[in-house]
């Protein structure tokens, strides 16, 4: 997106990737899919170092300016239920494919397979090198979207950083983000395979810290999908701390369970016959098993106390936290260049001039639903023209 604006502008732009094709992370976004963006695209949707950093860019380019353009290009985006935007297509690949056109056609010059090693500031712009070629390449303005950590397979490393850091910036600790989640414990093997919407609450120490509702996974080592993901980036050192994950599998439904039961009781049907009426089957084994509850047991014949503590063990289960899957696992990473050392409005660096970022590189986390590509392409957008129009500024000296 960045090279593209940049190149609307008139200006000559150079695209220098590690990868032989632009666009291979784009390709597993949303499963393959590519979700886009969501509906409730806002600032306050995101966390990062300084609470106004993001209200500026979205005053430069709003959610739906993004979705209306994306339009333009050839990308028209539909909305599901909850939200989420993805192209009509439902093909990352396709939307791949027509970026690079519009690539080819705004004249961007790749350079493909070329790792940068070095910036160098030189006179009003900078001199680029990379680790393949012999001479640098010399640049009034310099966009700087290499990622995070997340992925490194696809060539997201995190290698840049310490470059960044070289010119004067400050760089914050990295950490895995939009991860799966480890957990002690058999419970999630004994869960292992359901699926369903629920709630999730990170305890620290015993203080809450977020909690969300949302799709999950159980795996044999611990959770995956949304409602536990969009909470991993708040998981730092476990090893040193006391993290628990209280699990709701009837989230916004509590009261039903009573409900249920009663009019069970007047059916004559078993507390099991109630409860596969709200649960997948596995989960209602796991919930009634060490609780003293016949399996044939009657709902009528539950007491007040067993009807409490099924209810509990439904509504607040807590999991002690091991940690997240690493980088390779997370769809983004939290950490990296300080936002509030730079502009909201540009994505110019206040430290170097001439210098701008976009997307992940940038310390900005949101949760799962497009959020994270929605930014990358927004500040990308923005990034893209502050460059262009300080390269027209040199063209005028």
């Amino acid at each position: 997106m960045a090279a593209w604006q940049a190149a609307k502008h008139g200006t000559r732009v150079v695209l220098f990737d590690s990868n032989a094709r632009p666009g291979k992370k784009l390709l597993i976004t949303g499963s393959g899919r590519c979700n886009l963006s969501n509906t409730k695209c806002a600032p306050e949707r995101y966390t990062c170092d300084e609470s106004d950093f993001l209200s500026r860019a979205w005053a430069e380019f709003s959610q739906a300016d993004l979705v209306n353009l994306l339009g333009e290009l050839g990308i028209p985006l539909y909305a599901t239920d909850d939200g989420w935007y993805y192209p009509l297509s439902n093909s990352a690949a396709n939307v791949a494919e027509i970026l690079i056109e519009l690539l080819v056609a705004a004249g961007v010059e790749f350079v493909p397979e070329s790792r940068v090693v070095q910036i160098s500031p030189a006179g009003y712009g900078f001199k680029v090198y990379c680790g393949n070629k012999e001479k640098p390449v010399y640049v009034d303005s310099l966009v700087v979207a290499s990622g995070g950590k997340a992925y490194p397979q696809t060539g997201s490393d995190g290698s840049l950083f310490p470059i960044i850091r070289g010119l004067g910036h400050r760089i914050l600790p990295t950490r895995p983000a939009l991860a799966p989640v480890l957990l002690e414990g058999g419970t999630t093997s004994l869960l292992k395979g359901v699926r369903l919407d629920a709630g999730c609450m990170l305890v620290k120490n015993e203080k809450v810290v977020e909690s969300t509702v949302g799709n999950v996974i159980f795996t044999e080592w611990g959770m995956n999908g949304p409602g536990v993901m969009d909470l991993s980036h708040w998981i730092e050192k476990p090893e040193q701390e006391d993290y628990r994950l209280v699990v709701n599998f009837l989230p916004g439904k509590e009261s039903l369970l009573f409900d249920f039961l009663q009019q069970g009781a007047q059916n004559g049907l078993s507390t099991r016959a109630v409860l596969l009426g709200l649960l997948p089957e596995k989960v209602v084994s796991w919930a009634m098993d060490g609780l003293d509850i016949e399996p044939n047991q009657l709902a009528g014949d539950l007491s007040p106390e067993q009807a409490n503590t099924l209810a509990r063990k439904l509504t607040s289960t807590s999991l002690k936290v091991l940690g997240v899957k690493g980088y390779s696992h997370a769809q983004c990473s939290t950490g990296g260049v300080a936002v509030s050392e730079v502009n909201g409005s540009t994505m110019e660096s206040k430290i170097v001039p001439g210098i701008f970022f976009a997307g992940e590189v940038l310390n900005v986390n949101g949760p799962c639903g497009g959020y994270n590509l929605h930014w990358a392409l927004t500040s990308g957008r923005i990034a893209g023209r502050g460059a262009a129009l300080r390269g027209k500024m040199s063209s005028l000296d």
